[in-house]
């Protein structure tokens, strides 16, 4: 629209002045251009739609008389007019001030026609729940864009997009409505179809045959079939007979079949939505066929189920003594069955069908593969372990494979012999208990090739005593008396016979019972005790050693410097303790203002600065030696000058603004108490 009114002002001026335009004339030009532009700018709310579509019209400002030219056969008088374009195309609205006036100026309206809404469905009929895909395939002019479609079904579905897909889960006749929204709102359109989708409920097909059950024991043998089948929708038929022939009438001719034989015919209904569904008889001609089929050797113990090849009748079965029916229907048609028994057996079938029967059998020999393991030992008591494994199969048999599996350590081992030695490595590695009670499951397998196999398990015990030795103290002064306790580990099947002693300065005890014992170490020294255990099988184990350290008192001494101090000033404490004596001091401890001293133990000369108490202040020195502790103590050792400031307050819950404050300074003369809000007390 702009780009026409453009060139028609320009085409005007250009004509007006009819000179070339440069310089300063060039600006006066585009000054008058713009100004001409804006005074006579008219509008429309929309220049793009489908049709119809109703655009509203607005005249340029400063107008006082008024015609349009809608350029399709209708004009207007008003002001602000509207008008509906009813036929797709290009309509140059022009604008004037009376019908023979010259042309203000155009507006230019393109109208559209409106999407040809269309669908297309992969199944259009059929049997409920009927999956149907829809599609849209709407013609639209290139210039529309659709911005989202959504689909609606008669029975209250919907669905969104391009594509779509939907059940319909019961019969009847299905409406399909498309709708799409563009980016032309004129443009968006929605159109229902009709009888779309045809949906029905399978037929119920069945039929009558004369003679029933349609049996005969020789041939020809004649047919007759009479259709009894329904639906809510007409129905179309399809008769196959098995005997080369087929019809597609309700009631078709009497069939006859010629031969001796099995028949098998069906009926296929088809209603005019395309839904079927088939029923199937069998024909018998003659003696009936009875045979099946079982593998000649069997293993004892299987469940099978026999695979009747037989003709449809009715089936009686003589299993024997050595096998066991499974099922509770009266002779079925496959039956399953358990091996019982070992040895020949023979099973008979005979089938009746129409007052014909047939017979048959089979001999079969049900074999018996077991196996049992012999494991020496059953119990071991050491890492790593030989166990000795045999397999002793219940009968003996050349054609027999074994296969062992061992689980050692995470890892699974197959061996596929008969008899064999497997060694078992330890799996722990902790640290504390090294021992501890392992099962060993063992797998062995006896196959007879193409027959059967039998599957059997094993577990051994490797357990070896774990000896574990628990003094009530580890250190302490001269003489110590400890007392050692027994709470090893160890299989309650085979349990301890024998504790020894050893307390590590060279005495031992040896008993023949669980009892705790007693023993003083006399001199001063570090001494490692160990136990060793022993089990009923004479399976031996050696306890972690636990390390007994022996001290004695030592005569301490310390100074402190300076001893006249202020609060807050540093004051060092030395241990003036004989040198030899020093040597064997594990841990040092100073004691003082109020035991608020604080260093670490491997610490003989610390520093501490006195803060909490004021005048003279006593000094404890306490120093260890092998768990022997020795104490003196220096009363006034420091004077602390000075003064310690401090403040209690006291609060109740029920006032939390309310608070008490009392001064508990020590060696103060005067005090002040700042409460932080700028208030202050002495």
């Amino acid at each position: 629209m702009i780009l026409m009114n453009l060139t028609y002002f320009y085409t005007t001026i250009k004509n007006y002045y009819f000179m070339p335009i440069h310089g300063k004339h060039l600006i006066s030009f585009l000054f008058f251009f713009f100004v001409l532009h804006c005074s006579f700018s008219q509008t429309a709310n929309i220049t793009v739609g489908c049709a119809p579509v109703e655009v509203q019209f607005n005249p340029p400002s400063g107008q006082s008389t008024f015609y349009w030219d809608f350029k399709d056969g209708a004009s207007s008088t008003l002001a602000a007019p509207k008008n509906t374009f009813l036929n797709p195309g290009t309509y140059i609205v022009e604008f004037k001030n009376n019908p023979t006036g010259a042309v203000i100026g155009t507006i230019s309206i393109e109208v559209l026609p409106k999407p040809d809404l269309g669908i297309s469905t992969s199944l259009s009929k059929g049997c409920a729940p009927l999956t149907a895909s829809f599609r849209d395939t709407t013609s639209l002019n290139p210039a529309i864009n659709i911005q989202n479609r959504s689909w609606v079904f008669s029975d209250g579905g919907t669905a969104f997009g391009n594509n779509a897909s939907y059940i319909f889960g019961s019969s009847g006749n299905y409406w399909v409505s498309l709708s799409i929204n563009t980016d032309l709102p004129s443009c968006n359109v929605t159109k229902q179809f009709n009888n779309f989708i045809n949906v029905s409920n399978k037929p119920n097909v069945n039929f009558t045959t004369n003679p029933d059950p349609p049996n005969s024991c020789t041939a020809p043998f004649n047919v007759e079939f009479k259709n009894a089948s329904t639906s809510f929708h007409p129905l179309n038929y399809e008769w196959f007979f098995a005997n080369g022939k087929s019809s597609l009438m309700k009631d078709p001719p009497i069939q006859t079949y010629d031969t001796n034989g099995q028949y098998e015919m069906y009926l296929v209904a088809i209603d005019t939505n395309e839904c079927s569904d088939t029923l199937t008889r069998n024909i018998s001609v003659g003696s009936p066929l009875a045979e099946f089929e079982l593998p000649d050797t069997l293993c004892k113990g299987n469940a099978i189920t026999i695979q009747n090849k037989s003709s449809i009748g009715l089936y009686q079965w003589d299993f024997g003594d050595s096998i066991q029916y499974n099922g509770q229907q009266i002779n079925p048609r496959n039956p399953s069955i358990l091996l019982k028994g070992t040895g020949l057996e023979t099973i008979y079938l005979t089938v009746t069908t129409g007052g014909c029967s047939s017979s048959f059998s089979k001999d079969v020999f049900i074999e018996e593969v077991g196996v049992a393991i012999l494991a020496d030992p059953i119990y071991s008591c050491q890492f790593p372990a030989p166990i000795n494994y045999k397999a002793i199969p219940i009968l003996q048999n050349p054609k027999y494979q074994y296969s062992w599996t061992f689980r050692d350590t995470g890892n699974i081992l197959n061996y596929d012999v008969k008899d064999t030695i497997f060694e078992y490595s330890n799996p722990f590695n902790k640290k504390y208990d090294i021992n501890d009670r392992v099962i060993v499951k063992t797998d062995l397998q006896i196959v007879l090739p193409g027959i059967c196999s039998s599957l059997e398990k094993s577990e051994e015990v490797i357990w070896p005593p774990n000896a574990r030795l628990m003094p009530d103290k580890v250190d302490g002064c001269l003489p110590l008396e400890v007392t050692f306790h027994d709470s090893s580990l160890f299989d309650q099947d085979h349990p301890l016979v024998k504790w020894e002693w050893h307390f590590g300065d060279g005495n031992s005890i040896v008993n023949q019972y669980d009892s705790a014992v007693k023993h003083t170490y006399t001199q001063i020294g570090h001494y490692d005790a160990y136990l060793i255990v022993t089990n009923s099988l004479g399976c031996t184990d050696t306890s972690y050693v636990i390390t007994i350290m022996v001290g004695d008192k030592i005569n301490l001494d310390f100074s402190v410097a300076p001893t006249d101090v202020c609060v807050g000033d540093p004051v060092q404490f030395t241990d003036l303790t004989n040198d030899l004596l020093k040597d064997s001091i594990d841990a040092w401890h100073y004691y003082s203002e109020s035991d608020r001293t604080f260093s670490c133990f491997q610490e003989p000369n610390p520093k501490w600065r006195f803060r909490s108490e004021i005048g003279y202040q006593a000094v404890n020195f306490t120093a260890g030696y092998n768990g022997c502790f020795s104490s003196i103590v220096k009363d006034s050792a420091v004077k602390v000058n000075g003064a310690v400031a401090r403040l209690d307050y006291l609060m109740d819950c029920s006032t939390p603004f309310e608070v008490s404050f009392r001064d508990s300074s020590l060696g103060a003369n005067l005090s002040e108490i700042q409460f932080g809000d700028g208030n202050t007390a002495e």
